[in-house]
């Protein structure tokens, strides 16, 4: 999947996940899944949570459908009509953010 939240740049969900991750100084490995079985995953597991009335499932059908697509974001409206470019491409963005949080967490 390729995700382009800011900036207009493309860069694959991969790369951004894994740079959250080692920002935040976590492993994390990330497993191709086959769409169809994800769509079924998150399908039970939103059955599961259900009938349980338990929390959140980690998976929803709706997530397995999210991440196992290309996103991409117009900015044409932005650009136009408020005249605003990204100052940051995705994971630029994602740098500044998490440093950030941590600097707000401090004081």
């Amino acid at each position: 999947m390729t995700l382009a939240p800011l900036g207009g740049v493309a860069t694959p969900l991969r790369d951004f996940v894994g740079r959250l991750f080692q920002i935040l100084g976590r492993d994390v490995r990330i497993v191709a899944v086959p769409r169809r079985l994800a769509l079924v995953a998150g399908a039970v597991l939103e059955r599961i949570a259900q009938a349980t009335g338990g929390a959140e499932p980690p998976l929803t059908a709706y997530g397995a459908m999210i991440l196992g697509w290309s996103q991409t974001f117009d900015l044409t409206a932005a650009r136009e009509i408020l005249r605003w470019t990204p100052r940051r491409d995705p994971l630029a963005a994602l740098d500044w953010a998490l440093r950030e949080r941590a600097a707000c967490a401090k004081s």
